[in-house]
């Protein structure tokens, strides 16, 4: 079921902001040792002991930036709230409670209902109670945003900055699997089903490490969760430390799943893959034992996969030689470059032209791995989505044609759009969008995208202000069968270029994802 969430999805619309609260987050434990007073009051009020520290982290996840439109919200439910306790595990905290801030653009009862069924699961299994939040309307997706609360004694967090020359470098679990079942998403590679179900789990539904957090404090000296892959989040500890690093690729943990992928990918999904939510630590040589005994008691595995150098970050082979893997951690604000920039495919920043060259990559894997071939319809964008594919190379074998309809006689003269819609509806609105996406299919091409709207700074009214973009994606597999159409209306903030650059984006995301799952169309 999509995260978008529609009136007319579900059960009737019936419940108010209150109802939700009341419904979905109200539990019948409210309260704890930490939380004296918790949902349904203006405040929480929190009660901590004497001699410890709080440890706060802040996550957002965005519709179409952290999680595909049509996530299971259950699994969306716990995702949300585990890569916050990866973040106090990381601290060497104890979870206490959290803060839900959640925007939607309706009230969905069966998603919500699914939802919060996802995120009480883990809440309870890590005694985390729900203390308070917010929900709000959104005009465009769903964003949740969530804080979390842990409690640490006094001096003993564990933090980025200490780890020294000489210390080992350790990684729980397995490295590299979360990656794995995107590239399976995007059709990247082949799994069987049992294989794709263990990966799929480890993206869907990861295990924050909040018990071996807990027993590394004293033992490591830096920590950090693995979230932006090894590589990116590695860097970060070397910044905050001052040193360098050594990894041997060779003693990197990885699944049987993994291991029978080729080096390439395997090194991809490892590297800089991200959404392991493992803990990355250091600690002394004499720690060693230690260190194994804490991951016993937590019953983690854990593996020790390089050292602390004076500069530096290398990955080496068995045999001491450089291994070149030209990938780096994610970051969603990339530089622009030359410079070759791994982007999961469930992260999507919407004003980077590295980000549009890389969807566009993606979307043109997706169509050749299909045998499809696309047409495009423009409007507001001003050809940009069409510019992007034909930069891909190779793409001249998937890529039909493109149209650009200003007016709206180029729209009824190139693409077939009825006047009577244009009237009825205006060139800017969801049928016509759908329209253009058929039209522009009319030629041969099994697959469409269409956009339309009002990008500035000239136009718009109240009900449809500067920023308002409708979408039409179209795919037809069969000859003798009608278009698959999806439509849906977005509304981006900035100038002309920040409208068209969000515009492009999310025509070409949505599309590439809407191939990668085809089975749900």
């Amino acid at each position: 079921m999509p995260a978008s969430i529609s009136p007319d999805s579900g059960a009737p619309v019936a419940l108010t902001e209150f109802d939700v609260i009341e419904r979905f987050f109200k539990r019948p434990h409210q309260t704890s040792e930490f939380v004296s007073l918790g949902v349904g009051d203006d405040c929480a009020l929190l009660t901590p002991r004497p001699g410890e520290q709080w440890a706060v982290s802040t996550d957002t996840m965005t519709e179409g930036v952290h999680f595909f439109p049509d996530v299971d919200p259950s699994a969306l439910g716990h995702k949300v709230l585990a890569v916050n306790l990866s973040d106090l595990a990381a601290c060497g905290a104890t979870p206490r409670c959290f803060f839900l801030a959640l925007a939607l653009p309706a009230i969905d009862q069966t998603w919500l209902e699914h939802f919060s069924r996802g995120l009480n699961a883990l809440s309870d299994l890590h005694g985390c109670v729900l203390a308070g939040g917010d929900t709000t309307r959104s005009v465009a997706g769903v964003f949740i945003t969530i804080i979390v609360i842990g409690t640490v004694p006094a001096g003993q967090a564990l933090l980025r900055s200490g780890a020294r020359l000489g210390h080992d470098i350790w990684v729980s679990g397995e490295l590299g699997d979360a990656a794995l079942a995107l590239a399976f998403r995007r059709r990247q590679c082949e799994l069987s089903s049992a294989d794709a179900q263990k990966v799929l789990k480890r993206l869907d539904t990861p295990s924050p490490r909040v018990a071996l957090g807990e027993r590394l404090r004293g033992i490591a000296t830096s920590t950090i969760d693995v979230s932006d892959g090894l590589l990116g989040d590695l860097e970060h500890v070397l910044q905050a430390s001052g040193i360098g690093a050594l990894v041997e690729w060779g003693k990197i943990p990885l699944s049987t799943v993994l291991q029978l992928q080729p080096t390439e990918l395997q090194q991809q999904c490892a590297l800089a893959g991200g959404d392991d939510y493992e803990l990355l630590f250091t600690a002394p040589v004499v720690q060693r034992a230690h260190v194994t005994s804490a991951a016993a008691a937590a019953q983690v595995a854990v593996t020790r996969i390089g050292r602390v150098t004076a500069a530096g970050l290398a990955v080496v082979d068995a045999a001491g030689g450089p291994v070149e893997t030209g990938i780096r951690g994610f970051d969603h604000f990339p530089p622009l470059g030359n410079r070759t920039v791994c982007i999961p495919s469930h992260v999507l920043p919407m004003n980077d032209a590295q980000t549009i060259e890389a969807l566009a990559v993606r979307l043109g894997a997706a169509l050749s791995a299909q045998h499809l071939t696309m047409a495009t319809a423009e409007s507001c964008t001003a050809g940009g989505v069409g510019y992007a594919v034909t930069l891909v190379p190779g793409s001249s074998a998937w890529y039909d044609r493109g149209f650009i309809t200003y007016s709206n006689e180029s729209k009824m003269q190139m693409l077939g759009v009825s006047a009577a819609y244009l009237r009825d509806f205006g060139a800017v609105s969801e049928p016509v969008a759908r329209a253009m996406a058929l039209g522009a299919m009319s030629h041969g091409a099994q697959v469409s995208l269409a956009v339309t709207g009002i990008a500035g700074p000239d136009g718009g009214s109240a009900g449809q202000p500067v920023g308002t973009v409708c979408f039409a994606w179209a795919i037809r597999r069969d000859v003798a069968a009608a278009p698959w159409v999806k439509a849906q209306t977005q509304h981006f903030a900035g100038n002309r270029a920040a409208v068209r650059t969000q515009s492009i984006v999310v025509g070409l995301a949505t599309l590439a994802a809407l191939l990668e799952k085809r089975e749900d169309i």
